[in-house]
């Protein structure tokens, strides 16, 4: 007999679906613990992504700040970036590839996410303008 689904509405379910709330996780910098969610929301958009997405999620995140007059910061994750995935759970439970982006909004949910950088810059913006119009 297999167990049934945890209802969603009553359960925590980790996922970067957009619309749910940012996952868990606990990374580094210096050494130090640093959770997650200590560095998304905080009143601004935040551009999550890999070292290999990093580049293109950072010229991404400034070109479509430009257009929109905003500022939206970009935090690379994982060796060499600017929080390391010591533990291996933002790579578990983050559902994207490495040069994969997840767009987190102002209150730490999940505005978009992209498998990978192709056309990062269009798609951010897209999805930026329906976010901000809604």
């Amino acid at each position: 007999m297999s167990k049934p689904e945890k209802d969603p509405e009553f359960w925590y379910c980790k996922s970067t679906y957009p619309g749910r709330h940012i996952i868990h996780a606990w990374l580094t910098k210096n050494q130090r613990p640093v959770a997650l969610l200590d560095l998304v929301g905080h009143g601004h958009f935040t551009v999550l992504t890999g070292v290999s997405g990093g580049d293109a999620g950072r010229q991404a995140a400034a070109a479509v700040g430009a257009q929109l007059g905003i500022d939206i910061p970009v935090v690379t994750i994982g060796r060499g970036g600017d929080y390391e995935d010591t533990w291996g759970t933002y790579v578990r439970d983050c559902e994207v590839a490495e040069d994969g982006t997840l767009l987190v909004r102002p209150e730490q949910i999940i505005g978009w996410r992209a498998d990978d950088s192709t056309s990062a810059t269009s798609r951010l913006e897209t999805s930026m303008r329906q976010i901000l119009t809604v």
